[in-house]
């Protein structure tokens, strides 16, 4: 492959890094995003990767851990606000 091509494009692994950090509440999809994020920067920082993926890595790494603490907090939310609604969270107080 042309090397100049090559430095026009993102990698596939930083592509892969941020797909899997958009779809990080599926399991296993959040480390998978770290990982492809993590090596793709090393391989840029050796000069082995192209620098255009530097950013879908950091934001694929950034949602990787933001995901996950968000999806929980929305499910734990609405679990509370379901017992609390439902009246169970009164019974509980006795």
């Amino acid at each position: 492959m042309n090397e100049s091509v090559a430095q026009n494009k993102a990698s596939g692994l930083a592509v892969a890094s941020l797909v899997c950090g958009i779809f990080s509440f599926i399991p296993g999809a959040s480390l998978a995003a770290l990982i492809c994020g993590i090596i793709d920067l090393v391989k840029i920082g050796n000069g082995q990767s192209s620098p255009k993926g530097k950013g879908m890595d950091i934001a694929g790494i950034i949602l990787a851990i933001v995901m996950p603490i968000i999806f929980w907090a929305i499910i734990w939310g609405s679990i509370a606000a379901a017992i609390g609604l439902s009246g169970f969270g009164s019974l509980m107080s006795y």
